[in-house]
């Protein structure tokens, strides 16, 4: 096939520039002879300043514009929380005057209470906004077929697999923070419910770790007995198997492979799982209730390809050794991996472990990868007492055939029922209370400076209005 050069005097040139009137590097390559393959347009000579040259007119006009978009998208992303970030010093607008907006942070800065939660609203709606484009720009290439997930680095995977799991809460987000009293309603949610109404982007570090924390331990306790009492029921071939190892958990990686080939406990296929399973399987992913089947294949599907990229990163530049505690905990908490009881050397050799083991996509089966996660936390102190709160079929202990066999009275059953419900009530009611106080200790902290400060100015206008009534009457 021939090559076609593209020069100043074409209308190829100025199709592409018109294009592109924005976009300086595209438009400098333009008056180069540019060489990339028609069935690559997303090559990396594409970002550099060699020569390119197309096979056609069409795939020089929108490779030349798109790869400009997705990297445009892709560059503005922060690679790291923007909200932590400790340059909070506003920049002087129009050469050396101060502009309004600017004159209010400064007045902010004397309460910084009131500072704080207005940077984390700028910072989060920028970071927010930037996620939300990056991961629009991502998923119409990949609609449009001009790129591929095997085209995707790790930074955008991780993008894409974050932003596609809150989507709808993103999109409300970023509408909101462009309306008027917007950002109000912003600061609210901060101070009444950030976990429910606001995403990772306005949380705190501190906000950030807690609530993860929160949701690994409810996983913990709540959804991987669930899983493992649900694989029990589809073959009964593997039920034995798996019971005579529930004693044993949680399970190494290669333990589960090796009983995944002798007894196959996980099936191959979501056909053979229960709707109440698929449910738990979401969950414990993070991923919504109304979420698909094929939403959740796709979605193991990224996270392996997240493992492979990162696994790759690692290995060529000790990326996860670079890794800020935040970003860490965030990829632990994708991979559902507790880090609750972990230092943070013990959270980077965890990650680590984990990729070495999934660095090859095509080694697991995706739902075997699925339930990974469960079968290597999950322990037997929570599976026993899981089952003896869910009842007397289910609390006996297993036999070798996979039935079940009653090991206590049903009074001694339900009154250790009711003391484990009691003591789950007890620490969730200590949680709540614990985070009210805290929530009221950073509302007075905020509102006493301004109320302070407004009972002076009141004295001062009372004082001041009395020498005026004591002139007026002399």
């Amino acid at each position: 096939m021939s090559l076609l050069p593209i020069s100043r005097c074409s209308s190829l040139f100025h199709a592409a520039r018109s294009l592109a009137c924005r976009c300086p590097r595209p438009l400098a390559s333009c008056h180069c002879l540019l060489s990339v393959p028609s069935t690559a347009p997303f090559s990396s000579h594409f970002l550099s300043s060699s020569p390119v040259v197309f096979h056609s007119p069409t795939t020089a006009v929108t490779s030349i514009h798109w790869c400009h978009r997705r990297a445009f998208a892709s560059q503005s992303t922060p690679s790291a929380p923007v909200p932590n970030s400790t340059n909070n010093t506003p920049a002087a607008a129009g050469g050396g005057g101060i502009g309004l907006y600017q004159r209010y942070e400064q007045w902010l800065q004397n309460y910084p209470a009131l500072y704080k939660l207005h940077r984390l609203t700028v910072d989060g709606s920028k970071w927010c906004y930037s996620d939300l484009k990056t991961f629009f720009w991502l998923a119409y290439g990949l609609r449009k077929g001009r790129i591929t997930l095997n085209d995707l680095n790790a930074r955008e995977l991780f993008i894409y697999i974050q932003a596609g799991s809150q989507l709808v809460k993103l999109s409300l987000l970023a509408a909101l923070a462009v309306l008027p009293a917007g950002f109000p309603l912003i600061i609210i949610s901060m101070l009444v419910s950030p976990k429910l109404v606001l995403t990772r982007h306005f949380w705190t570090d501190w906000q950030s770790q807690q609530f993860q924390m929160d949701d690994l331990r409810r996983n913990e306790r709540k959804l991987f007995p669930r899983i493992v009492d649900a694989l029990r029921q589809h073959n009964p071939s593997s039920a034995a198997a798996l019971a005579a190892l529930e004693q044993q958990l949680p399970l190494t990686v290669d333990q589960l492979v090796a009983l995944q080939k002798s007894a196959n406990i996980v099936p191959a296929s979501l056909d053979a799982y229960t709707q109440q399973h698929r449910f738990f399987l979401k969950r414990v992913h993070n991923l919504p209730f109304w979420t698909t089947d094929g939403a959740l294949l796709r979605h193991i599907k990224l996270m392996r390809l997240l493992d492979a990229r990162m696994a790759a990163d690692h290995a060529e530049d000790k990326v996860v050794d670079k890794l800020s505690v935040r970003e860490l905990q965030t990829h632990l908490y994708l991979r559902n991996l507790n880090f609750s009881r972990m230092t943070v050397e013990q959270m980077r050799s965890a990650l680590v472990q984990w990729l070495d083991h999934f660095k090859n996509p095509s080694s697991f089966d995706p739902l075997l990868y699925a339930h990974t996660l469960v079968l290597t936390q999950a322990n037997s102190a929570d599976l026993d007492r899981w089952r003896k709160k869910k009842g007397p079929s289910s609390s006996g202990t297993a036999t070798a055939d996979g039935t079940s066999s009653t090991t206590s009275s049903p009074l001694h059953r339900s009154s250790n029922s009711n003391f484990l419900q009691s003591l789950d009530n007890l620490e969730e009611w200590k949680r709540m209370g614990q985070r009210s106080a805290e929530l009221a200790k950073r509302s007075a902290d905020a509102v006493k400076p301004m109320l302070r400060k407004g009972t002076a100015m009141a004295a001062e206008r009372l004082k001041e209005a009395g020498r005026a009534v004591k002139k007026a009457t002399n």
